[in-house]
């Protein structure tokens, strides 16, 4: 919290430190970019409070410009979407197995 309030009023200490994880972030996302071409990368987490910052930096530094992989920031606690994605996870469980239970009453 003190690092994102210290990022926000523009310490340069915080800025500083902010820009060296926009350089490993960066290296990061290009390997996720060169690996598996998505059309975008979903980021979520505390550093999203100072997104504007971040994504200059990350603009900046990213380590491969041509690609036109779009950053889409959440700003949504990561706790909640580990909740979504159990939630989703137990539903497509429960839903592919009714399915099956219901084709195979059907056969």
């Amino acid at each position: 919290e003190e690092f994102l309030a210290a990022a926000e009023s523009g310490s340069s200490k915080a800025l500083s430190a902010l820009r060296r994880t926009a350089e490993y972030l960066s290296l990061g996302i290009s390997n996720l970019a060169l690996t598996f071409n998505p059309e975008q990368i979903v980021l979520a987490g505390a550093l999203m409070r100072v997104w504007p910052l971040l994504d200059k930096e990350l603009q900046a530094a990213f380590f491969l410009p041509h690609h036109h992989v779009l950053l889409k920031p959440l700003k949504v606690p990561i706790d909640t979407l580990y909740l979504r994605g159990a939630v989703e996870k137990a539903l497509s469980s429960v839903l592919s197995g009714s399915e099956q239970t219901f084709s195979k009453k059907k056969e």
